[in-house]
């Protein structure tokens, strides 16, 4: 298992080294409130796209996994939420961009 495990760890790992190494470079280039700034609007930014795709990930996790020998099945219940988050998340990301410098 530590062969397959550790692979996931490392891979995770270097997803988060990536995704906040830009806080890192703009605390160091720009004053700290350009970095709270950046901060705020990224997690404005995350933070429906993140609920949204987790609340129906562990829903569909489930039924998923059910299907899972059924290819043409999974691949059109696959296509089909993702074209639902998508109709939700667009909207919500529009509104937000509407609403950015007010909320910031």
């Amino acid at each position: 298992m530590f062969a397959f495990g550790s692979k996931l760890l490392f891979s995770g790992l270097l997803d988060i080294i990536f995704l906040n190494i830009y806080l890192v470079v703009i605390g160091r280039l720009f004053t700290p409130a350009d970095l709270g700034f950046y901060s705020r609007a990224k997690s404005f930014n995350d933070l429906p796209s993140h609920s949204i795709s987790g609340t129906v990930g562990r829903v569909l996790f489930p039924v998923f996994s059910s299907i899972q020998k059924d290819k043409k099945q999974l691949k059109r219940g696959l296509q089909k939420a993702l074209t639902n988050m998508a109709l939700l998340n667009f909207p919500i990301m529009i509104g937000i961009a509407v609403v950015a410098k007010p909320l910031v």
